[in-house]
Formats: structure tokens, sequence, C-alpha cells
């Protein structure tokens, strides 16, 4: 008595990608670049800071000035991240060139004055 086996073979394609929009993926990279360059301004003008209020000994005058100077050109770039975070206006992210606005405002363009 012969033993018959049968064999079935099936092919399992892998599952497709995600599409990612090119868009979206640019909006994920800027939001975590600038919140490292965030961290990074605020840790540096905490340091600062810190350092100028902590201080057990008198400073010279001449390192007295550097501090106040650095701390100084800090705070122009503390308010714009500031700024940044906490403005509820979208305008520094890009605008997209197919809305309708857009349209709208070529098509107006378009037209001759009378």
């Amino acid at each position: 008595m012969a033993k018959e086996t049968k064999t079935t073979v099936e092919t399992v394609s892998d599952p497709p990608k995600p599409v990612t929009d090119p868009a979206m993926r640019l909006k994920f990279l800027m939001f975590w670049s600038r919140l490292i360059i965030t961290v990074l301004a605020m840790g540096l003008f905490g340091y600062l800071a810190s350092a100028m209020l902590t201080m057990r000994e008198e400073m010279t005058s001449s390192s007295k000035d550097v501090l106040l100077l650095m701390l100084g050109s800090f705070l122009p770039i503390v308010l714009a991240i500031s700024k940044f975070w906490l403005d509820p206006d979208d305008a520094h992210t890009p605008a997209n060139n197919n809305t309708e606005n857009n349209v709208e405002e070529k098509e107006a363009d378009a037209r001759p004055a009378a």
C-alpha cells in the first residue's frame, strides 16, 4: 500500500505599504526639528540665567558684560520661540497651492479690469 502525500504551495505577498503624504512627512520633520531647536535654545538661556544668578563670588566686569550681552541676545530668540508655539495663527506653515482660494485668486487676476 502506497501512501499519497499532497503538498500545497501558497504564496503570501507582503501587505501593501501605507502611502505617506509628502506634506505630512514634511510637517512631521519640521515639528521635531523645531522642538529640538526650542529645547536647545531654552536650555542654553536657562543655563545663562542660572549661571548669572547663582554666582558665589564677584565676577569681573568684562565677564559680566559678556554674560549680559549673551543674555540680551537670547531674549528675541526666546520671544520668537514663544510666539511660534503660542500664536494661534497658522502663518508658519507653507500654503497649499491646490486650495480653492488660490484658484479663485488666479481667476480674478486673469480677468481684464473694466
